[in-house]
């Protein structure tokens, strides 16, 4: 399959579900980081799936989704939430 004949698949499939954006194959490299974070895969593993030689670069795929918000918020108040004494 071509590069032009996935695009317009991509195209074709998001009209019909009146996706409301644009939605192009590049697409898919940032939802697959994005997803590959919030799975807790490491950064330097995700910067070289796409063979990206700097982690800046990487970075501009990364997306805050909704669930990584309360996953980093959860991590956050277990780290910092006091032990309870029991006496």
């Amino acid at each position: 399959m071509s590069a032009a004949n996935a695009q317009d698949t991509m195209k074709l499939i998001t009209n019909k579900l009146n996706f409301g954006k644009k939605v192009h194959t590049h697409t898919l490299r940032h939802s697959y980081a994005t997803h590959l974070l919030e799975a807790g895969v490491s950064l330097k593993v995700i910067q070289q799936y796409p063979g990206h030689s700097s982690l800046q670069t990487t970075m501009i795929y990364l997306h805050l989704t909704a669930i990584a918000e309360v996953d980093a918020r959860k991590v956050i108040e277990k780290i910092f939430r006091r032990p309870s004494h029991k006496d």
